[in-house]
């Protein structure tokens, strides 16, 4: 007996000895990988920087032509010894470039395509060129990462057949430039897979490491933060030559071609998207370390993973606005900001709604969910006001009015949008709302996260909380049954993440999609405005849109894209803030579908009312409205 007490202070001494250990245990691995981590992180971001920098600097909004030389339905008397093409903004033509055809479709002879300015590109022609009609095509990526494409007619003397007879065969060599169908829909769908994989990676970190750690110790969240990863990265990785046979105007066989990777790497999306790989493989050893530190209740993640993990992540969600519409148009460092923003938002509601749907709603107390699910809705209301802020200053710079959300595509999927994200914040209110009875039902007394402990009294049936199976129906006095509440939010949150996906879904759509040619709208040089029609779609352009002498470009296009001849059209502008008589523009034809008013006097800036009579046959007319913004 007297030798007890010295046995049970050993096991004392054992237990003491022991416990320490297992809290340092994992420090020191996970520490070393940081550190590692760290390193890794310094290298590629400075690379990054370095390729990122230069990109983010002042561009236009979206690339369109200015001028072509010979001119549109021009007539030579000479063959010309080369063609030419310039846009408003820089523009990259290795995936596309300028080819010239004869009036029978067949190629001429040229050489390389040169690029004497960011802006112009020139295209030699090899031999004289007979009598005859011309088509001249172009097609470019310009900086927003969007295809720009289209054809120019000329003639070399007054023989050969005449513009109209080759009008057909342009509109066809234009639609033969289109990418297949399967690579349009896998590209589309591999922009939706990056926006869903930063969802998941980005918003079930920030979970799982800020707004709720002991989600790390729960399989569901390290599976769904793994798959974001192995998401985005695949789909950056297949992303990079669909983007170049995309561009390209190629079939599925072209994703193969070495040549069309590194035209692809070479233009602005894709070395943004290279990028964003290497930042995935520091993201890699990030999420090793933060699925390792676990129990979470007892091991915290290492000091130096939150700096690490703070840089890499706003990095990835800076990336889509680099790579897009952000990154071009007026004050392009603050569009950057602002989407890195709208993204991150994005990331940390969606991802974080996914992760709680599968971790903490599964559990039967709500003892156990109420902390998670309080902590998460202060989130979430955060990042829905930080995405209405973001997204209503993205509309307004890429818009340019009102108008555009009923006639351009861009602006009608916009709506989608707003209508998707409406119903998701509809839905979410009801979230709301049920926790809130939460407090009237069973909330928890159990230590929360580091010291922070639930509200509320805790109902106690045998020494624990309450189990929502064996909880009866409402009582007496009115108290809300739990089992049925719990019911009820996990069908909300079900449904905000089915929206979540149609939100993403739309998004893609969207980022694959010119916004309207007056949006983010005082180009320098050039002013414009699209408006579309089921039957025409009617397209201004003025040179240099400023107050004073312009020229006014107008061309009407089929449904298709193709240009569209037309009997006439009757052009007229109106300043309704100076109340001033409509200005009626004199137009005359240079080709089907192409009309010039050369030396017109708009005399005032402002918001100038396009109203446009598009007669398409001698019955037939479209009348059309639009918003041109001059300087």
């Amino acid at each position: 007996m007297a030798k007890a007490p010295p046995a049970a202070s050993r096991t004392v001494r054992r237990r003491r000895t022991h416990a320490p250990r297992s809290h340092a245990a994992p420090r020191g691995p996970a520490r070393t990988a940081v550190g590692w981590v760290a390193a890794l992180a310094v290298l590629v971001l400075v690379a990054g920087g370095a390729l990122i920098g230069p990109l983010a600097g002042p561009a236009a909004a979206h690339a369109s032509v200015v001028a072509t030389a010979p001119g549109p339905a021009e007539v030579v008397e000479r063959p010309p010894t080369s063609v030419s093409v310039e846009f408003t903004e820089a523009v990259d033509p290795r995936l596309g470039g300028v080819v010239v055809y004869d009036g029978r479709g067949l190629r001429v002879g040229s050489g390389r395509v040169r690029q004497p300015t960011p802006e112009r590109l020139v295209l030699p022609l090899r031999g004289d060129l007979g009598d005859g009609t011309y088509i001249m095509t172009w097609r470019v990526v310009s900086a927003d990462g969007h295809t720009v494409q289209g054809t120019s007619t000329f003639r070399v003397g007054f023989g050969g057949a005449a513009p109209e007879d080759v009008s057909a065969l342009a509109a066809g060599l234009l639609a033969g430039q289109r990418a297949d169908p399967s690579v349009a829909f896998a590209w589309g769908f591999t922009r939706w897979a990056v926006f869903a994989g930063l969802a998941l990676l980005v918003g079930g970190a920030v979970f799982a490491a800020a707004v709720w750690p002991p989600a790390r110790d729960a399989r569901a969240t390290r599976r769904i933060v793994l798959a974001g990863w192995v998401g985005l990265t695949l789909a950056t990785a297949v992303g990079i030559p669909l983007f170049g046979a995309y561009s390209r105007g190629g079939g599925p066989t072209e994703i193969l071609d070495p040549g069309v990777w590194r035209d692809a790497v070479a233009t602005r999306l894709g070395t943004i998207w290279l990028v964003r790989l290497g930042l995935l493989v520091i993201a890699f050893g990030l999420l090793r370390v933060l699925v390792r530190a676990r129990p979470a209740d007892r091991v915290g993640l290492p000091r130096g993973w939150w700096p690490v993990a703070a840089v890499v992540g706003l990095a990835l969600v800076s990336t889509p606005g680099l790579a897009g519409h952000a990154s071009t148009g007026d004050l392009p460092a603050l569009a950057v900001v602002a989407d890195a923003a709208h993204t991150a938002a994005m990331a940390v509601w969606i991802g974080g709604l996914v992760v709680l749907a599968a971790t903490v709603l599964p559990g039967r107390t709500v003892a156990r969910m109420q902390p998670a699910i309080d902590r998460f809705s202060r989130v979430a209301l955060v990042s829905v006001g930080v995405l209405v802020v973001t997204g209503t200053y993205q509309s307004w710079r890429l818009l340019g009015g009102f108008a555009a959300l009923r006639e351009d595509d861009f602006g009608r999927l916009l709506v989608v949008k707003i209508v998707c994200f409406g119903a998701m914040v509809v839905v979410a209110s009801f979230s709301r709302e049920i926790v809130a009875r939460f407090d009237g039902a069973a909330p928890a007394a159990e230590p929360v996260g580091a010291g922070r402990r639930a509200r509320g009294p805790l109902p106690v049936v045998r020494g624990a909380a309450v189990d929502l199976a064996e909880r009866p129906p409402d009582d007496a006095a009115g108290a809300p049954d739990p089992a049925r509440e719990v019911r009820r939010l996990r069908r909300s949150v079900g449904l905000e993440v089915v929206l979540a996906a149609l939100v993403l879904a739309v998004t893609a759509l969207l980022v694959n999609t010119s916004p309207p040619a007056d949006g983010a709208a005082f180009r320098e040089g050039v002013a414009g405005v699209r408006v579309e029609d089921p039957q025409v779609t009617f397209d201004l352009t003025v040179l240099p849109g400023r107050a004073g002498i312009n020229d006014l470009h107008v061309t009407t296009f089929s449904p298709a894209g193709t240009p569209l001849p037309v009997a006439a059209v009757e052009l007229r502008l109106a300043l309704p803030a100076r109340d001033l008589p409509p200005l009626v523009v004199p137009l005359r034809q240079l080709a089907p579908g192409h009309y010039l008013s050369p030396g017109l006097d708009i005399p005032f800036a402002g918001a100038w009312r396009v109203e446009a009579t598009i007669r398409i046959t001698a019955v037939d007319r479209v009348d059309l409205t639009g918003i041109l913004k001059i300087r």
